[in-house]
């Protein structure tokens, strides 16, 4: 066959083949994960809970349905190892989960982690440098089936440092900080990318080239759900300044409200989403109803035009409950849709403005519409 014949059939079968890069992306996302209450040993098979115990896809099959995204993303709130002879920092609560039980949440689907949190140095630097060994090791085990982490590393260098890849052809930059009192890396001290180092993580991801930006942030007050003052200045800086696309908030343990912000989408907090040395929120009589449920997040979005800029289609949320022993929807389509109500409270910009009443730079609150039998909300950009 003659070379100039091979060379136009090998053109029509690649225009074929449609563009080498998706339009579409779709991002999950959901809050606080750990598989292992305070203290407890590690075992292999699964999790010690009160003497029973019980297999790692538990924890994981009440909500594995949902994590269909072209990236899901938790920030794992643990220290990962098969040791149990790690001392244990002074402090009130000291988190571990065995490979397996991460191996687990990776077959569920879970492939974004933030690793920049005030439990990824509850063991010390040994404990987070096993974390690091543990992922290193699971990601060679998985071969192909890739997933990412940011926001810890064996010096200041790594722990700051955006991790870039292609999912279906499009180039993403993430990075994730977080608070962790004497949990912060150094020049030659393994830790976390600490919130005062915002700025130095910032500048990085600004930095490198990627068609979508995400910024895991770790900070807030336990169980309130309205922003302090920091978390607004933070999380609106990295969209306006930065160019970050999408900020993904969580440690408050309750959720918080969704922001559009410029061109960019706030979660302010996510609440837990699979966390078993968590309380049960829906035994405190004052959360119940308000403050009980973690928040699963599916958002879809398009790249559109010649510069493929960021448009957001739709953002489908799904309140999640028991979150502190095998996390879930809301059986009830009433349940659900109160939550929905709660979020949709939350959401105002007056509300996520309550510490900063006087700032004038705000976006737009989301406000969902309740999806008709299911216990969902669901916003669509472009839609009043």
């Amino acid at each position: 066959m003659p070379r100039a014949l091979c060379r136009v059939l090998i053109l029509l079968l690649v225009l074929s083949a449609g563009p080498l890069w998706a339009r579409d992306l779709r991002i999950v996302a959901c809050g606080d994960v750990g598989l292992n209450r305070s203290r407890i040993k590690v075992y292999p098979n699964g999790s010690n809970v009160f003497g029973k115990m019980v297999p790692w896809a538990d924890f994981t099959k009440g909500f594995r349905r949902l994590l269909r995204g072209d990236l899901n993303f938790m920030n794992l709130e643990t220290v990962v190892t098969d040791r149990n002879d790690l001392k244990p920092r002074s402090k009130a609560y000291n988190f571990r989960t065995h490979p397996n039980g991460v191996r687990e949440l990776l077959r569920a689907g879970f492939n974004l982690i933030s690793l920049a949190n005030n439990h990824a140095f509850d063991f010390g630097s040994k404990g987070i440098l096993e974390t690091l060994k543990q992922m290193r090791q699971l990601k060679l085990k998985r071969g192909r089936r890739r997933f990412y982490w940011a926001g810890a590393g064996k010096n200041l260098d790594q722990a700051t440092r955006p991790v870039v890849f292609l999912v279906r052809g499009r180039r993403v930059a993430f990075a994730a900080v977080g608070i962790g009192s004497g949990a912060s890396a150094g020049a030659n001290r393994a830790g976390i990318a600490h919130i005062s180092q915002y700025k130095k993580v910032l500048a990085r991801l600004k930095s490198v080239r990627a068609d979508f930006k995400i910024l895991s942030v770790h900070i807030g007050r336990e169980r309130e759900n309205r922003p302090m003052a920091n978390q607004l200045r933070i999380f609106r800086e990295a969209i306006r300044e930065y160019g970050v696309n999408l900020v993904l908030g969580h440690h408050t343990h309750v959720p918080m409200g969704v922001e559009r912000y410029k061109r960019g989408l706030i979660f302010y907090g996510l609440g837990n989403c699979m966390l078993r040395g968590a309380r049960n929120m829906g035994s405190l009589g004052s959360l119940r109803n308000v403050k009980d449920f973690g928040i699963l997040a599916d958002i879809r979005l398009r790249f559109e035009g010649r510069r493929h800029r960021v448009r957001f289609l739709s953002v489908r949320v799904t309140p999640m409950y028991d979150m502190h022993a095998g996390s879930h929807p809301f059986r009830s389509v009433t349940d659900g849709h109160r939550r929905i109500d709660t979020l949709n409270a939350i959401s105002k910009i007056t509300y996520i403005n309550s510490y900063a009443r006087r700032s004038t730079d705000h976006g737009r609150g989301l406000l969902f519409r309740k999806v008709k039998g299911r216990p969902e909300g669901l916003y669509v950009f472009g839609r009043r």
